[in-house]
Formats: C-alpha cells, sequence, structure tokens
C-alpha cells in the first residue's frame, strides 16, 4: 500500500519536523511507509534543512513565501501526482497536527469498512485541541437553505459519520476520488479550499466519513489578533478580513458562485453585513453600558 502525505509549512520548524515524526509512529503501527510530498514556502528558520536531514522519504518542494495552504499543498499534491508512482492514498496533513500511534489505522479501518467495490471515499479523522477531548478540527456538517454556507464540526464521536465536507488537517483520499478531483483549487489561497474539496466531492457523488473518536491533536486558530478579535480597532478588522487569513471577498465570491445554488447572492453578502451589524450592535452596547 502506496501513501503520499502532502503537507505545507512556513517557518514552524519544530512543529513541522513533529508532526512528520507522529506521522511516522502511525505509519509504523499500520505497517506501511509513507513517502512526504511538503511545500517549503519560503521558511527562514533552517526549516528545509531539517526536512532534508530527516531519514525518511521526504519530497521538498519550494516557495517563495507567498503560497499559504492552498498554494502549498496543492504544488505539493501535484508533485505527488506528477511523479506518478500509483499511490493508494493521499493524506492532507496540517504541519501543526500530531497524529495518535492509532491514527492510520484508524483511517483506514473506516476506508475499508461497508465499502462497495470501487466506490470512492474520503476519511476525514477528527483532531482534539492540547490538553482538551474537544473537537478541534474534523468532519463537518453543512446547513440548510438560508444557513447553506454554515458548517458545523460532528465533533469526537465514537462510530464513524457521514459529512457533508470538512477541515483539511487530517483527511485520508483514495486515488478513486484524487481521479475525480484532482488536487485542491489554488484558488482559494488559505481559507475555504478544504471546504470546497468536500463539496466538489459529495457533488461527484463521493463519500465522506469522519472516522471514529480523535486522530490526534491540533490546537484551533486563536481568535485574538485576527478579524473576529472585538479588541481591535474597526479598520483593523476590516483589513484583516480583506486579508489571505480573513474572508477575501474575491475567494468568497467564487465559493458562493459555485456552492451557494440560487441565493449564491444572499451567501455572498451575509458575512459582511454580519460582521458590521455586530461591531455597531457592541458598540451600542457599551455606550449604553457607560
Amino acid at each position: 500500500m502506496k501513501i503520499a502525505a502532502i503537507m505545507t509549512c512556513h517557518n514552524r520548524r519544530n512543529k513541522t519536523i513533529a508532526a512528520i515524526s507522529k506521522l511516522h509512529e502511525a505509519a509504523e503501527a499500520a505497517g506501511i511507509a509513507p513517502s512526504v510530498w511538503i511545500t517549503d514556502d519560503g521558511s527562514r528558520d533552517g526549516t528545509r534543512d531539517a526536512l532534508l536531514k530527516l531519514d525518511l522519504a521526504v519530497n521538498v518542494i519550494d516557495g517563495d513565501g507567498s503560497l499559504y495552504w492552498g498554494g502549498g499543498t496543492y504544488k505539493a499534491f501535484q508533485a505527488a501526482l506528477n511523479a506518478r508512482d500509483d499511490f493508494d492514498f493521499f493524506l492532507l496533513l496540517n504541519d501543526d497536527t500530531d497524529l495518535y500511534p492509532g491514527a492510520l489505522v484508524k483511517l483506514l479501518d473506516c476506508y475499508t469498512a461497508g465499502r462497495g467495490r470501487d466506490k470512492p471515499r474520503i476519511v476525514v479523522g477528527a483532531t482534539v485541541g492540547v490538553n482538551s477531548e474537544d473537537c478541534s478540527y474534523g468532519g463537518l456538517i453543512r446547513g440548510r437553505i438560508l444557513k447553506k454556507m454554515s458548517f458545523r464540526r460532528i465533533g469526537i464521536k465514537q462510530f464513524s459519520v457521514e459529512c457533508d465536507s470538512m477541515n483539511g488537517n487530517c483527511v485520508l483520499i483514495d486515488k478513486a476520488s484524487v481521479a475525480i478531483l484532482g488536487p485542491n483549487d489554488p484558488t482559494f489561497k488559505h481559507t475555504l479550499g478544504d471546504l470546497d474539496y468536500g463539496l466538489r466531492a459529495k457533488r461527484s457523488g463521493i463519500e465522506i466519513l469522519q472516522s471514529a473518536g480523535a486522530v490526534g491533536v491540533c490546537e484551533r486558530n486563536s481568535i485574538p489578533g485576527s478579524y473576529l478579535d472585538t479588541s481591535l480597532p474597526l479598520k483593523r478588522r476590516v483589513k484583516l478580513m480583506a486579508g489571505v487569513k480573513g474572508f477575501p471577498f474575491p475567494q468568497w465570491y467564487i465559493f458562493c458562485r459555485r456552492h451557494g445554488g440560487g441565493l449564491w447572492i444572499y451567501h455572498l453578502l451575509m458575512p459582511y453585513i454580519n460582521f458590521f451589524w455586530r461591531h455597531l450592535t457592541r458598540n451600542l452596547r457599551l455606550n449604553v453600558q457607560r
């Protein structure tokens, strides 16, 4: 069995090396030897050199620092495909995700359980936060009608659950799914790319399951310092929201046109309306309290 782990990194040397080490521990428990395809997106902290020193099958693809998660993942994914090594699976793995020793066994067991012959399937691994049992990333359930562009995490379950989409922190994709979908769409530079991949998979008839339990540890992105941080001035929050790691309008526009159905304009505008409305009502409440 051949598995290509698809990763991207930028200036997180210790986290990146730890994630790859945990991946290989999980691979040994599953009796497999994955190859790692990782884009080093212009790291300046010695990440690339540390990767090349690993006594493991690690293929480093160079980036220029402008790729972010979407572009870096795409380059690594495409490099693995170009190798024409007939991989059975592709594993999307964030470089801050530390897998448990039994993670790959759990993902592969979920993949084979009750699967129809030649039916493509994607298996999502749920993660928990550091020193927490709460789900940080994993499979997602989509809202309906007016909430169609809202997604909620399934949470940690002791059984496999069908998903509408997923976070891309730990996702096992079989070659049949990749033959249909190809790699992730680099149009989405940092956010939305994993959601887009999952929604395209569902639309193509590909089954998405979240495996039972948690497969590893990955801390949630923090709110302080982001566009969701209400302690920041509005001008700063708007700038962050428009940035690559925020909620950039051009990418959200493409996402809504692609997945929003007949109400795509409504879905396109609502996050921005809600953003300014919440800012306004919060300021009003603060003024009243004074």
